[in-house]
């Protein structure tokens, strides 16, 4: 499936909360091939204005294999496409070739701790020495940080202290098919009030 059909697909149940003020951000994984389509970023931009979607509640999440290329690198698509106002994130974090000053360099919002670091950060102090690191770069890059494969409540605590901003995984919810979406975030999400000067109300995971 291409990046722009999986975007569409997200799209829906995104669209459908916002007929109901509610901000429900969505992230479609972009492969390494879709850089590299020319008209990427008039596809998104397309994308995001028939569903009424501002780019904002959009968010890609590249590999650290697809940035490093050296057209990707060197090219103006990471930059064009935040542009459109979306955030893009950097996937499995920790398992590929990326430099720091490579980071520095990338119109990047977030970075997603791989979930190789996360499963053993409860019995081990080095991975969680990993995470933590992470943590801390990403924060002083600007950046929040998703952690992977959060499975139990100790690990999740343990990244709460170390001021992770989100977590992923088993512990929240399997993955879910669109029509039980809704079942769930009825059950286990609340809806903030709308911030001064924002359009739509957010939703949030009860903990």
């Amino acid at each position: 499936m291409s990046s722009t059909h999986a975007a569409r697909r997200h799209q829906r149940p995104c669209s459908e909360q916002l007929d109901q003020d509610i901000a429900l951000s969505v992230a479609v994984n972009l492969s390494a091939r879709s850089l590299s389509e020319p008209d990427l970023v008039d596809r998104v931009r397309r994308a995001l204005r028939r569903h009424g979607v501002p780019g904002e509640l959009l968010t890609l999440e590249l590999t650290e294999g697809s940035v490093i290329e050296e057209r990707v690198r060197n090219g103006t698509v990471l930059a064009d496409l935040h542009a459109l106002g979306l955030r893009l994130s950097m996937d499995d974090f920790g398992t590929g070739y990326s430099s720091l000053s490579l980071l520095r360099q990338l119109p990047l919002d977030e970075l997603k701790i791989d979930k190789s670091f996360v499963l053993g950060m409860s019995t081990s102090q080095n991975e969680s020495f990993i995470a933590r690191s992470i943590v801390e770069l990403a924060h002083n890059l600007g950046m929040r940080v998703v952690a992977e494969g959060v499975e139990d409540e100790v690990t999740r605590d343990l990244l709460t202290h170390m001021g992770c901003d989100k977590v992923q995984g088993f512990l929240v919810s399997r993955p879910l098919p669109e029509d039980r979406l809704e079942g769930w975030l009825l059950a286990r999400t609340g809806v903030r009030t709308a911030a001064p000067g924002a359009v739509h109300r957010r939703l949030f995971v009860r903990t």
